[in-house]
């Protein structure tokens, strides 16, 4: 059995956090000592000749709400600091989906017509709440049975359907949008909702303005993507 460890306090991160153990017979191993010791065995010659590694990994991915804007690098951004870029996939399984959560929506990229200067604006106004970069990209409606490819240095914030989530072994990341319990955005039924809390009886205004210029990516057809599986 294959766990990895993410839990404990965001203050003071855990011991193992993030790393990947094997539970067998009693003992814990780290999944890197038994690839190291076993790896053509585990994941054949042909790769492990290639990588020495066990390179992709996958997850699943359950929120109750939305996460914050951010990209992956691509490859040779990560490279300059002796990282990789970090491509990934999506998957909605029906069956792991008996209900939506709080936001069954995925922001992606940008607008068309979005400015260099628009984003610095937003990453100018990182410590003034909400930075207002939601208002330069659309929300698409998450479905199930469908899936994503997300390729890497594409801006995207998951929405809240349990996910099955390959991506490429690595861990790099950019955040493009403030992560605060006071930022508000849309609620599964068009309903103003404080991130992470289940949406309020009533619109908040920011919430009503950007429902009003972006409502073709919340009602009727679902906008073609240009990354969808």
């Amino acid at each position: 059995m294959v766990r990895q460890h993410n839990r404990g306090d965001e203050r003071k991160p855990a011991a193992g956090r993030g790393l990947s153990y094997i539970a067998h017979e009693g003992k814990r191993f780290l999944m890197k000592e038994a690839v190291a010791e076993a790896g053509v065995r585990m994941i054949g010659k042909a790769m492990w000749n290639k990588y020495k590694r066990w390179p992709v990994y996958s997850k699943f991915f359950d929120n109750l709400g939305p996460i914050p804007h951010h990209m992956h690098q691509q490859h040779k951004h990560a490279k300059l600091t002796g990282q990789e870029g970090k491509p990934e996939a999506y998957y909605f399984s029906p069956q792991m989906n008996n209900c939506d959560n709080h936001f069954p929506y995925t922001f992606m990229g940008l607008e068309p017509g979005t400015t260099k200067a628009d984003i610095r604006r937003c990453l100018e106004n990182w410590n003034k709440g909400d930075n207002g970069i939601l208002y330069l990209t659309r929300a698409y409606r998450l479905m199930r049975g469908s899936g994503w490819l997300i390729p890497a240095g594409v801006l995207h914030a998951p929405g809240s359907l349990c996910t099955y989530e390959p991506q490429w072994g690595s861990d790099v990341s950019a955040c493009s949008r403030t992560s605060s319990r006071a930022v508000r955005t849309l609620g599964p039924a068009g309903q103003g909702c404080t991130q992470g809390q289940a949406p309020g009886p009533g619109l908040h205004r920011r919430a009503a303005r950007l429902g009003e210029e972006r409502r073709y990516a919340f009602h009727g057809k679902q906008p073609a993507h240009p990354h969808r599986g």
